[in-house]
């Protein structure tokens, strides 16, 4: 039986058009128990590195709560490698070059948000969570739901979201 939220992912991969360059992957209860080697064989990725997670993230010094406008916005969705470390400097740096530093710094502070705010705004859980220079261009990423994951092409996920490609890591 697909999850309703898994559901979700596939009617959003069909929106985007990505239904035939995605694929999902139905994982054990315990998979979040695994080390990220036995992850990446059970997903068949080529590395770890291809192994990612979306996280929210809140700018708690933005003065609206709007997310109408993609380069000052209250929150975003910054997608990460499992063997990376997110660099909030970097992710500072980058929202403010959204405006082209018109910006004052003090409009700027990013936290990860509390789970319960990140399913209020996504609609999915932890390990769940889906947005929607690896070699195989290919990542992997929760898919609606904590038990189901999500492979997609990196060229088409960027061509068909416009999403923001930068590099923040430490």
């Amino acid at each position: 039986m697909t999850p309703a939220t898994v559901k979700q992912v596939i009617a959003g991969l069909r929106a985007l058009n990505l239904t035939h360059v995605a694929r999902l992957y139905p994982v054990e209860h315990d998979y979040y128990h695994w080390t990220l080697a036995r992850r990446m064989c059970r997903l068949n990725a080529p590395t770890r590195a291809h192994l990612c997670k979306s996280i929210i993230m809140e700018n708690t010094r933005c003065p609206h709560n709007s997310i109408d406008d993609p380069a000052f916005s209250k929150y975003y969705c910054v997608i990460v490698q499992y063997t990376a470390k997110l660099n909030t400097q970097k992710l500072f740096n980058f929202g403010r070059d959204l405006k082209q530093r018109t910006i004052s710094k003090k409009n700027y502070n990013f936290r990860l948000v509390d789970p319960e705010i990140s399913e209020q705004l996504t609609g999915y859980g932890t390990g769940g969570v889906s947005p929607f220079g690896n070699e195989p261009p290919v990542f992997w990423l929760g898919a609606g739901h904590i038990d189901w994951k999500v492979a997609v092409s990196t060229a088409d996920f960027v061509e068909a979201t416009g999403c923001y490609v930068t590099d923040l890591e430490s």
